[in-house]
């Protein structure tokens, strides 16, 4: 101010003043504002405390007052507080019109959504309440129109979801744990031909594809069934191919005169056979995870038997890997080096190691092949 032509003592003055409401004029425009906030919450909680305990609900995680606390406080204030369902609710929590217009709610109920479901995935709540054209008349009904895995179907049974088809949890976690979530669309509609005949729906349309592969006009999205194919005919290919080593072309090898035939042969067999494996062991994790995440919305929403494969999957990876850069990597050098006694020495333990994986991998198409009726 002393550069821009202002006196000392002018200068001095504005500066005090300034550093003066630095001290209160903060904390006072902010006490007003808080002012204004708790007044109109009070005043919709008074006069519509349905809307009020809805907003709140929808507006989580805040930090503040769990759900259960705001859903208990309304109800102790007179609203009524109608449970989640999955012929009634959204994703968000709503209000209907209540019973008596003259209750506390300001003549609103409020409904829950499916958002407060612990571990509910958002597109599977969504999808829920997009497929829903007309009532749910069952467990399976749903799970036929919107293809949600056991996972989340559980979850809705243990929130108490399933009142509307007159189901308590334990009913209805009987029903879905009896239930296939995964059979080809021809035997479902094969099972359920009166339901499909009731509905108008042709073969194949009884089993849609998962809602989080559909595109926004209903019709599958093309990377689904691309995904399903690579993954199994990438674990045909492996689990075949060593099932067809190990079994068929083994006994027949050792049938051959010793060094160098015998290692000659496995050196071309498994040179080739590698090049196939290195293929499925990228594609078998990357269509399997795409697959979980798209259909069940990530591991949560998984059957067990699901997470058994994963597991079993990733050991049978390490151990090839091991086996490339381990046992054969010296197999191949001998091979190159026309060392056959060498090359000869190290075919046993590529044959149990391979053997190994062939266990685990038969292991691993048997349970998934049908973990989801007992898993």
């Amino acid at each position: 101010m002393l550069r821009n032509g202002y006196d000392r003592d002018f200068s001095e003055r504005c500066f005090r003043q300034i550093e003066g409401f630095a001290d209160y004029g903060f904390p006072e425009s902010h006490a007003a504002s808080f002012a204004l906030l708790v007044y109109v919450s009070s005043w919709l909680k008074l006069h519509y405390p349905a809307v009020f305990a809805c907003a709140l609900l929808n507006s989580q995680p805040m930090g503040f007052y769990a759900p259960a606390q705001i859903v208990r406080d309304a109800r102790d204030h007179g609203v009524e507080v109608r449970p989640v369902d999955v012929n009634r609710s959204a994703w968000d929590c709503t209000l209907e019109k209540a019973a008596d217009e003259r209750t506390p709610g300001g003549g609103w109920a409020l409904r829950l959504g499916f958002r407060q479901i612990k571990g509910l995935q958002e597109s599977e709540g969504e999808s829920i309440a997009e497929d829903r054209r007309d009532a749910y008349v069952s467990v399976q009904d749903l799970q036929e129109r919107t293809r949600l895995g056991k996972g989340a179907l559980e979850k809705l049974a243990r929130a108490d979801a399933f009142g509307s088809l007159k189901l308590d949890r334990r009913q209805a976690l009987w029903r879905i744990r009896g239930m296939d979530d995964g059979a080809l669309p021809l035997f479902a509609a094969a099972r359920f031909p009166l339901t499909a005949a009731i509905r108008g729906l042709s073969i194949r349309e009884t089993r849609q594809p998962p809602a989080t592969q559909r595109t926004k006009d209903g019709s599958m999205s093309v990377l689904y069934p691309i995904a399903v194919a690579l993954h199994a005919l990438s674990a045909v290919i492996w689990v075949g191919g060593m099932f067809f080593a190990h079994q068929v072309l083994r006994p027949y090898v050792s049938t051959m005169e010793p060094p160098p035939e015998r290692p000659k042969l496995w050196s071309k067999v498994l040179a080739k056979f590698f090049i196939w494996v290195w293929k499925a062991v990228v594609l078998l994790p990357a269509t399997g995870y795409f697959l979980i995440f798209s259909v069940y919305g990530g591991f949560a929403g998984a059957g067990l038997y699901v997470h058994i494969m994963n597991g079993i999957g990733t050991v049978m990876i390490v151990i090839f890997i091991y086996l490339f850069f381990g046992p054969y990597k010296r197999f191949k050098a001998a091979a190159e080096a026309e060392d056959w006694p060498a090359a000869g020495a190290l075919i046993p333990t590529i044959r149990r190691i391979v053997g190994t994986n062939l266990i685990l991998g038969l292991i691993t198409v048997a349970i998934g092949a049908s973990g989801r009726y007992w898993m």
